[in-house]
């Protein structure tokens, strides 16, 4: 992986997309994602949630995924349970600059 630093941001290079790291907790903290087309954006998404772990150490198994949008942006919400300890969390993903690219 590729760190990118800017003044405030940090960008991660996953693959052909880049990743903004954030809580990624809430809309308001999202991660964003930068990607070319939807296949690679999903497909970070799901290699960002891979790459986490909960608390307790364990991997996440993702549950649900969700589409919404607000304020003019757009974003995944992924629901996710850790496999070890079953806490669950939700990860969200501004999804707006790859969503509708094939």
């Amino acid at each position: 992986m590729l760190l990118f630093r800017g003044l405030s941001v940090n960008f991660i290079q996953k693959g052909k997309g880049k990743v903004k790291i954030m809580a990624g907790e809430t809309v308001k903290d999202a991660i964003t994602i930068v990607a070319d087309d939807e296949l690679t954006g999903v497909e970070i998404e799901y290699m960002h949630i891979a790459s986490e772990r909960c608390s307790c150490g364990g991997e996440y198994d993702v549950e649900m995924q969700q589409f919404l949008e607000q304020g003019g942006r757009l974003y995944d919400k992924i629901d996710v349970t850790c496999t070890q300890c079953k806490k669950k969390r939700s990860f969200y993903f501004d999804i707006t600059s790859f969503y509708g690219k094939m």
